[in-house]
């Protein structure tokens, strides 16, 4: 049974609405690193805005890239069915 692809919509209401911890619906990996940063760097509200926006925008990258790769598993599926 193959994965779902996942939704933009979803990423972007995870990260609009809990930032870098919403980025783990995307990547559990650059959620986790974001989330570290911004704690680090709590008392400055710049980067803090800058680690919210960037999650957004990595959200959007990342789910493009697992839906490429699921894309790419569907049609060797279909090719390999049509041989």
């Amino acid at each position: 049974m193959l994965p779902t692809k996942k939704s933009y919509s979803i990423a972007l209401v995870l990260t609009l609405w809990s930032g870098p911890i919403g980025l783990a619906y995307s990547s559990i990996e650059l959620s986790i690193i974001l989330t570290i940063f911004s704690l680090a760097f709590l008392p400055k509200i710049i980067v803090l805005v800058c680690c919210w926006i960037s999650s957004m925008l990595l959200s959007f990258r990342c789910i493009d890239k697992y839906n490429n790769e699921i894309d790419k598993e569907l049609y060797m599926i279909e090719f390999d069915a049509n041989s």
